[in-house]
C-alpha cells in the first residue's frame, strides 16, 4: 500500500508543479481568474499533504473530513472556470466580497450575543469586540444585504447547487457524472463531522467486520481517496485547459501516467467487493 501512496504523491506533485507554472505563465492575461485559481490550488495542495499523513496512518474517517474540504475547493475552481467571461468576473466577485460581506454581518451578531452572555472580559475584548460592526456599518451591509438576497446568494454557492450546476454545464465527456458522485462523499464526511447517528454507525460497521474483510475494506478505502485526490487534480486542470484555451497535451500525458496507478486502485477495491459477493 506505501507504494501506491508513494506513486500518488509523486504524480500529484508533478501535476500541482505544472499547474503552479500555469498559472503564473496566464497571470498578466487573467489576473483576477488566476489569483482565485491559486489561492484555491494552494488550499488544496496544502490539505492534500495531511490527506496523505491520514492515509499513511490509517485514520480513514479524519480523511474523509480533509477530503470534504479538497472537494469544496475543487468545485469552485469548476465553478469559475465553466462559466462565460462575464459570468467568471461575476462568480469571483460574489466569492470574495459578496459572500466576504454577508460573512462579516453574521460574525458581528454571533460576536454581539457573546458579549452579552459572557460579559466585557479581557479575552473578549481582544478576541471578541473587533469583529462587532459599528452601528453605521451594520446598517450599510445590512441595506445592500437584505435577508432574501443574502440566503439567495448563499443558496447559489452551496455544495448542492453548484454540483447541480456543473453536472449540466461539464457534461458526461468532462466529468459531470464523476461529480454528481461528489454529493455522496460530501454527505459521508457530513455525517462525521456532526458525528450523528450515520456517523457512528460508520465506525461501528468497519470496527465489527471480520478481520480479513476489514482489512481489505481499509484498503479499498484508501484507494477510492488516493484515486479521488488525483481525479480532483486532473479536473482542475482540464477545466483550466478549458477557461484559458491551453494546450491539452500535458494533460493527457499526465493522465496516461497515471492510468497504471489508477488500475491498481481498481484491483485493489475488486479485491474488497469479491468478499461481499459470497455473502
Amino acid at each position: 500500500m506505501q507504494l501506491l501512496i508513494n506513486e500518488t504523491v509523486r504524480i500529484f506533485s508533478l501535476c500541482r508543479d505544472r499547474l503552479w507554472s500555469l498559472l503564473e505563465e496566464q497571470k498578466s492575461a487573467h489576473p483576477e481568474f488566476i489569483n482565485f485559481t491559486h489561492a484555491q490550488l494552494y488550499f488544496i495542495a496544502d490539505r492534500s499533504q495531511s490527506l496523505m499523513i491520514l492515509i499513511q496512518a490509517v485514520r480513514l474517517w479524519d480523511a474523509e473530513i480533509i477530503m470534504r474540504a479538497i472537494m469544496e475547493a475543487t468545485i469552485r475552481i469548476l465553478y469559475v472556470c465553466y462559466s462565460s467571461e462575464s459570468e467568471r468576473i461575476q462568480r469571483i466577485n460574489e466569492f470574495w466580497s459578496d459572500l466576504a460581506e454577508i460573512s462579516e454581518l453574521k460574525r458581528s451578531e454571533r460576536a454581539k450575543a457573546l458579549l452579552q452572555r459572557f460579559g466585557q472580559t479581557r479575552g473578549n475584548e481582544m478576541a471578541i469586540k473587533p469583529l462587532i460592526l459599528s452601528a453605521d456599518e451594520e446598517k450599510e451591509l445590512r441595506d445592500k444585504w437584505p435577508k432574501k438576497l443574502r440566503q439567495a446568494l448563499e443558496q447559489k454557492w452551496s455544495f448542492s447547487e453548484i454540483i447541480f450546476s456543473l453536472e449540466s454545464s461539464m457534461g458526461k465527456d468532462k466529468g459531470g457524472a464523476f461529480i454528481r458522485s461528489t454529493l455522496h462523499n460530501y454527505g459521508l464526511s457530513s455525517h462525521l463531522i456532526h458525528a450523528d447517528e450515520s456517523g457512528l454507525s460508520l465506525l461501528w460497521d468497519r470496527n465489527h467486520r471480520p478481520d480479513e474483510v476489514r482489512g481489505k475494506l481499509e484498503i479499498a478505502h484508501m484507494c477510492r481517496m488516493l484515486s479521488d485526490s488525483l481525479s480532483y487534480l486532473f479536473l482542475v486542470w482540464s477545466a483550466l485547459a478549458e477557461g484559458l484555451k491551453l494546450n491539452r497535451t500535458e494533460l493527457n500525458n499526465a493522465r496516461q501516467e497515471a492510468a497504471p496507478l489508477f488500475q491498481q486502485f481498481h484491483v485493489r477495491e475488486e479485491d474488497f467487493y469479491q468478499t461481499q459477493e459470497t455473502q
